[in-house]
């Protein structure tokens, strides 16, 4: 909130979320300066619980003592210790500093989890501070009641965001704009003068978005920040008014401060910070943001009715988005408004501060989703840390009796720690998901979030919007249903017997829209269903000036919408717009206020919404008594159903009098909404075809058929969507369908639960809803009655009292729990959170349409799945949302994974956004993930294997005195392993979805399983050759010295040199899984093109061993000197069997594993089935 009222002065009031940081400065030489830096480090305390951050702080001080101890153990640690606190800056805030009070803190530690500890800078800033001449009291100017003086501003940056230093609440809060803490009555909207600006800056700094660049060298992660940096670019200028000039002056966008009054051109420009619309109107494009690629009309706050709560006033950004202009959005066209003004708007935000930032941030610092894995990959690492100390002890003790050097003993010991943890290990496990993403991105399926592909693997329940997503966005009118027509079935009306016919019902249809004319490209932008209706009427939009309208309308008008083929003499010919009220999800429904011409002429009210929201707000008189049947007959055939509503206002010229003009500027204009959308007249309906997308009835098909849960949450009709919900499959033909509604008998209250007076009374009533043919019958009407009234019973008013149900032998309990599918509408699911909650677990369980849900009950329905859905097949219930990325924000953001259907690269609304623009992205999406997160399990199987193979033969080995030679490291390290890992992560995902899951962790029961006995296998057969070679006649024993230890070699090194180059690569075939989630291995042909070279490699090295390499690699013939033929390759051919055999073995385990795995996924899915169906049954009323 901004208000300057001192004289000689003025008073800037920072808003932090709540906390008001008061900072004064007079006309003079005081400026802000940068004092003093201090470091800043995260740990785990609660800061802010607006944040979203949600982070904590602890004060330090440094102690020199505790400085000086640190800096000597790490000289005598080599300066090894400094790698450490390189990684870990916590630890050496912690060794070096003492914890104090953060408000006494020279240094701070700050945090938000466990797993993720931040370092960072604290800028003290020095506020010079002058006397004021005079200070005025808060009055209708200035809110302040008294000024708090600050000479030090302390702050630091994380994450790209400010937080200020409360001295009020003693902590960080996260710099806000303007629209916290503020009212739409105290918004200053006076141009700034230039000290306010110079305070603003230093504030809240420039108005940009950077995006640094890493070093050339790292040419991947460049790239992808280049391309970031690229679309986040601003326009370099920005027209603004300052110091009270009355003409707009160009300035860098870089300085523009929340306060600025920015006056928006006639045609169009690029935002550049979110601002709040002050005048004018603007048809702006937001596809950038939410990939909403229909153009939103905005229109100022001076149409808003004057508020009357607290509510009201307060500016809220997600009430008022039809009033405001967001940065990275296109003005396409601003029109001026009626009195005027030139189009302007008073910037809220700027920078990181802003919509636009929020989503930079997200994806520069993603959220993260697979915090299970990470936390199985922490334990897993752990375990072998301690593994390796152990080894690092061993090989100490076995060197020690070989009386090898201490530095030796030191070196071999540390490669020890390098073998069992190799630090390649994070970049290995995320080249799958690097793949996978790359994969995606060719189908034009983009990721902000790349932790989001490997839980899209894990979901076994998908939500799906229905208009745009199931069904096709664009669709047709099939005709209009006029009110007091009582034909049997109900007839429609073409459109154009409707309307070239002077009167209401063709107004409504010809002018309820926010449609745009857009002057450069002469095309009509807006919503898509609006479009439909108004072409197809044949009726003309015009965008009018003041001078044109003048001779024809009373009234100062913003568009013009006429019917050349209606008489001019009708006062219905042309219609004038005087105001709109848009579309509104809660609402359902839009409305505008049109001036009809001539001597006439008269201001009317033209409705159109959703028949339920038209209908409560019509004069029941007006409304037929048959609209229920009609209503349900159109939604029954899946048809896109919309009432139309109208109501005269007054003549437009006075009949006392005789005089025109004035009666809407004088009486009407600022009316509120709410007076202008009652005692409606209802007109009929319009009828409209919403066919499905092409794609969505196979891919609901393979979701079904892979055991996914499939929920369809929409906006449209019940009836409808249950017509929609059977034509793509998410409700099958033997599925019985009851719809669950409020009973009309329960008397509530404002302030009471429903009445219970009678214990026998119910809550609910369930109906079954059948298809168009009523004569339809179902075999299994028996079960159908028991689930019936055991639903009801469920809910019946029982107080103090436990209602069980048992399921009686010999009912098909499964078969029900299977065929029961629950629809109700967003009233009913409100009424069952408010009064039976405990209703609520059997609802997410059967639930499969929900209908005329807002964008809020959309959220909690996701909520409630992911937390009251119960567990499937013994995992938790992991939900996936698809729908647009406007109104279906709040549940995308809600679900575990979100795909939003949009035009762009990157939407605020979700992880995943598809230019697809159909739901087959959703099957590409759960394919992708189910193979990158079994590309990431394989891989650490992998990587695990190979580091305690090769650990156990550098063991067995330090035995004897020796161990690998350098260059055999660097065959095994680059030449074997690291192909075979890359090539392994190339493979695709397997071509459908199979009903097998896999779940998030790693340390589950198959892979501890998987790893235990190929560790087990790997070790054995290494026993046995190193037993094998020392039995062979021309072995010799090594004799172990200073330096030969690495740098000569021995029969032993040799031998298991060859073989474990082959278990090396064996053990990845055997993990190179291909269905149900990878593609079957033969067709990753550069993987197993890489096995065959690889292979064929080592069968050369050891069949045929050149003396160049030989002597390089100090590799030993394994062979006596005068053995020739057969003999020469004995223990040659051995080794290779051997390999082989563990080859073999190493596969069948795994075909063990998969095998008893897969058994137990069974059997715990057709439990949990039957299980849930006597949960779901046993019921505790709780009111």
């Amino acid at each position: 909130m901004f208000k300057y009222s001192i004289d000689y002065g003025y008073v800037l009031e920072a808003v932090t979320d709540g906390c008001f940081h008061t900072f004064v400065n007079f006309y003079g030489p005081g400026r802000v300066g940068f004092i003093l830096q201090l470091a800043i480090h995260f740990t785990m305390i609660n800061c802010d619980p607006h944040c979203d951050d949600n982070l904590k702080i602890v004060g330090y001080r440094r102690n020199w003592f505790k400085t000086f101890t640190i800096w000597i153990a790490t000289a005598f640690s080599g300066f090894t210790l400094t790698l450490l606190f390189y990684w870990r800056r916590d630890y050496w805030i912690a060794l070096t500093h003492t914890k104090v009070k953060a408000s006494q803190a020279e240094n701070a530690s700050l945090g938000i989890d466990i797993s993720h500890v931040y370092v960072q800078c604290l800028t003290t800033n020095r506020i010079h501070l002058y006397k004021f001449s005079e200070e005025k009291r808060a009055s209708e100017t200035s809110p302040l009641c008294s000024v708090k003086y600050h000479k030090w501003v302390k702050f630091f940056f994380y994450r790209n965001l400010k937080y200020i230093w409360c001295n009020d609440k003693g902590t960080f809060l996260p710099m806000k704009g303007l629209d916290r803490q503020n009212t739409l009555e105290t918004l200053h909207t006076k141009p700034l003068a230039k000290d306010r600006v110079d305070y603003l800056l230093a504030l809240y700094g420039s108005n940009q978005i950077n995006i640094p660049l890493t070093p050339i060298f790292v040419k991947l992660f460049r790239e992808n920040e280049r391309q970031l940096r690229d679309k986040v670019k601003m326009a370099e200028t920005v027209l603004v008014l300052r110091d009270f000039e009355k003409r707009p002056r160009k300035i860098p966008s870089t300085n523009l401060v929340p306060g600025d009054v920015v006056c928006i051109p006639p045609y169009g420009c690029e935002l550049v910070a979110d601002m709040l619309l002050i005048s004018g109107s603007c048809a702006v494009n937001e596809a950038s943001l939410n990939g909403e690629s229909v153009l939103q009309a905005k229109s100022s706050i001076a149409e808003l009715p004057t508020p009357t709560t607290d509510e009201d006033r307060k500016i809220d950004i997600r009430r008022l988005s039809r009033h405001v202009l967001f940065s990275g959005t296109r003005v396409l066209q601003a029109r001026e408004s009626p009195d005027g003004h030139l189009v302007k708007a008073v910037v809220l935000r700027t920078g990181f501060l802003t919509v636009k930032g929020d989503l930079v941030r997200a994806i520069l610092h993603p959220k993260p989703l697979d915090i299970d894995f990470n936390l199985d990959s922490f334990r897993f690492l752990a375990i072998m840390a301690v593994i390796a100390i152990s080894g690092f002890i061993y090989t100490w003790v076995i060197l020690h009796q070989y009386r090898f050097g201490v530095g030796k003993m030191i070196r071999k010991s540390l490669d020890i720690i390098t073998i069992v943890v190799p630090p390649a290990l994070p970049s290995v496990m995320t080249t799958g998901l690097y793949l996978a993403q790359m994969r995606l991105k060719k189908q034009g399926i983009f990721c902000i979030n790349p932790s989001a592909i490997n839980v899209a693997g894990t979901l076994n329940t998908v939500v799906f919007d229905k208009t745009g997503t199931l069904t096709e966005e664009h669709m047709s009118v099939s005709g209009v249903w006029k009110s007091g027509l009582s034909c049997d079935p109900p007839q429609l009306c073409k459109m154009e017997q409707v309307s070239n016919i002077p009167g209401p019902l063709s107004a409504v249809l010809a002018a309820c829209h926010s449609l745009t004319f857009d002057l450069t490209t002469c095309k009509i932008f807006g919503d898509p269903l609006d479009r439909v209706i108004f072409i197809s009427t044949n009726w003309s939009l015009q965008e009018s000036s003041l001078e044109e309208a003048a001779s024809r309308f009373t009234s100062p008008i913003q568009a013009v919408i006429y019917n050349a083929k209606i008489e001019s003499t009708s006062p219905w010919q042309q219609l004038g717009v005087l105001r709109r009220f848009p579309f509104s999800p809660t609402a359902q429904r839009q409305s505008v206020v049109v001036e009809t011409v001539g001597s006439e002429g008269e201001i009317v009210v033209l409705s159109k919404g959703a028949p339920e929201a038209i209908v409560r707000h019509c004069d029941f008189q007006t409304v037929p008594k048959d609209f229920e049947n009609k209503l349900s007959y159109f939604a029954r055939r899946g048809h896109r159903v919309l009432a139309l509503a109208w109501k005269p206002i007054c003549r437009t010229t006075n009949s006392e009098s005789g005089e025109s003009g004035g009666v809407w500027m004088k009486i009407y204009q600022f009316q509120k909404r709410e007076d202008f959308e009652c005692d409606l007249r209802f007109l009929g309906l319009v009828v409209l075809n919403n066919p499905l997308k092409p794609e969505s009835e196979p891919t609901i098909s393979e979701l079904l058929n892979a055991n996914f849960r499939v929920i369809m949450a929409t906006g449209d009709n019940l009836l409808t969507g249950v017509s929609v919900a059977r034509q793509c499959g998410i409700i099958k033909a033997t599925d019985v369908v009851v719809q669950v509604t409020p009973s009309n008998n329960i008397v509530r209250t404002a302030s009471s639960s429903p009445s219970s007076s009678s214990p026998s009374s119910s809550l609910l009533t369930f109906e079954v809803l059948t298809t168009s043919d009523d004569s339809e019958k179902f075999e299994n009407s028996v079960w159908i009655g028991k689930i019936l009234e055991k639903l009801a019973q469920s809910v019946s008013q029982c107080i103090g009292s436990t209602v069980v149900f048992t399921v009686d032998s010999g009912e098909d309990s499964a078969g029900i729990s299977e065929s029961l599918r629950l629809v109700m509408t967003g009233t009913t699911w409100n009424f069952i959170r408010m009064h039976a909650p405990h209703f609520l677990s059997t609802v997410v369980s059967y639930g499969t349409v929900f209908a005329r849900f807002l964008p809020d009950d959309k959220t909690s329905l996701i909520v409630a799945l992911q937390t009251k859905g119960g567990r499937e097949g013994g995992a938790l219930r992991r939900v996936g949302m698809c729908g647009d990325g406007a109104n279906d924000c709040g549940a995308l953001k809600a679900a575990y994974i979100g795909v939003a259907l949009s035009d762009c690269e990157a939407s605020i609304a979700a992880p995943f956004t598809a230019r697809q623009q159909n739901i087959l992205c959703v099957a590409n999406i759960l394919k992708e993930g189910r193979c990158s997160l079994s590309t990431a399990i394989g891989s650490f199987k992998y990587m695990v294997l190979y580091s305690f193979t090769q650990f156990f033969t550098v063991l067995l080995l330090y035995n004897i005195g020796n161990t690998l030679t350098d260059p055999e490291y660097l065959i095994i390290d680059l030449f074997i392993v690291a192909p075979l890992c890359v090539t392994y992560a190339v493979s695709r995902p397997w071509e459908k979805l199979e009903a097998s899951t896999i779940p998030l962790r790693l340390m589950t029961p198959s892979n501890l399983a998987s790893v235990f006995l190929q560790l087990f296998l790997a070790v054995a057969t290494q026993i046995v050759i190193f037993i094998g070679v020392q039995h062979q006649p021309w072995w010799s024993a090594f004799e172990p010295t200073e330096h030969s230890l690495d740098s000569a070699g021995s029969y032993e090194t040799t031998s298991l040199f060859y073989f474990s180059c082959f278990q090396y690569i064996f053990m990845c075939v055997a993990l190179a899984k291909g269905p149900p989630f990878r593609d079957r291995v033969y067709r990753n042909r550069i993987f197993l093109l890489n096995v065959i070279i690889l292979v064929n490699f080592t069968l050369g090295l050891l069949i045929f061993p050149t003396k160049p390499l030989s002597e390089w690699a100090k590799l030993l013939p394994l062979y006596g000197p005068n053995d020739v033929g057969f003999r020469k390759n004995a223990f040659s051919i051995a080794i290779i069997a051997m390999a082989f055999l563990h080859f073999m073995m190493a596969i069948a385990f795994e075909a063990l594993i998969d095998r008893k795995s897969d058994d137990y996924s069974r059997h715990s899915m057709a439990n949990c089935s039957l299980t849930s169906l006597c949960r779901d049954l046993r019921v505790r009323p709780h009111f």
